[in-house]
């Protein structure tokens, strides 16, 4: 499958380079850096909050989970990738770069975010840079500059092959998990209920996440196991799917969430999921 995605990739890259240089032209700027974004954590505590990558960043490669990257872009050139891949004890470091999109890209690999700034152009007096806030470095801020971005906006309402084929992808996927969610449900789900509330009166603590998919509106809740003094948790999920790329990834063990009934509202017989 990953065969076909390969074949369109290099026409939908080109799109996207295309539409950067008129976006550029149009706001009189020579140079685009894209950051992918940052990593969040909650207040006075080392527990994530969900990440998402910038919409614009995702739009040029298959990159979901990877933040503090940046894309460096002049018309007429190879696009630039900083690539952040920190040594982690606690966390899981990013994969060396491989898929059908690398050669498309000149790509660095740094240690940490620190190091990023060093892989940038030095000038950016009439560069573009998209990003929010929080993503930052010494001396490169995002400006997002309005004819830029209008320009972009627009551009990505035009789906080329590749991302009509991710989303293809991505609805099989979200048609199995649903279809997964609704037998698991007339299976277990009163039993998955009564469990749960025993849970409750027994003055048991469930933490719920709401885990929304993209563009497709299915919605699941999961019991999180805190993993030993580090609060690092596991999370069984219902399904997790980028629309953008196509980066499916199903939980294997959906049908036995304990939260499921919880999940589906409290019904007693199955109904629509939306």
């Amino acid at each position: 499958m990953s065969d076909r995605l390969a074949a369109l990739y290099p026409q939908h890259l080109a799109y996207v380079k295309a539409r950067a240089d008129h976006a550029l032209a149009r706001g009189g700027h020579d140079l685009l850096l894209v950051a992918a974004g940052t990593q969040t954590y909650r207040f006075l505590d080392d527990t994530p909050n969900p990440y998402y990558p910038n919409p614009q960043f995702k739009w040029w490669l298959p990159l979901t989970q990877h933040p503090d990257c940046w894309i460096a872009y002049t018309p007429g050139r190879k696009p630039v990738l900083v690539y952040v891949q920190p040594a982690d004890y606690w966390h899981v470091a990013p994969r060396d770069p491989a898929g059908y999109w690398v050669e498309h890209f000149d790509i660095r690999v740094v240690g940490d975010a620190a190091q990023v700034r060093a892989q940038l152009p030095r000038e950016l007096a009439r560069a573009a840079i998209i990003g929010e806030p929080s993503a930052a470095l010494e001396g490169v801020a995002p400006n997002n500059p309005q004819a830029v971005l209008d320009s972009l906006h627009l551009s990505r309402t035009r789906k080329t092959g590749y991302e009509i084929e991710c989303l293809r992808r991505a609805s099989l996927k979200g048609a199995i998990a649903h279809r997964a969610a609704g037998a698991a449900f007339l299976r277990d789900g009163l039993r998955r209920q009564r469990r749960l509330r025993g849970a409750q009166r027994m003055g048991h603590r469930h933490q719920r996440l709401r885990v929304e998919i993209e563009q497709l509106g299915i919605v699941a809740q999961e019991t999180a196991h805190e993993h030993h003094a580090g609060k690092r948790f596991v999370v069984v999920a219902l399904e997790g799917l980028d629309l953008a790329h196509g980066q499916l990834q199903l939980a294997r063990d959906v049908a036995d969430a304990e939260s499921l009934g919880g999940a589906l509202g409290g019904q007693q017989r199955a109904g629509p999921l939306r």
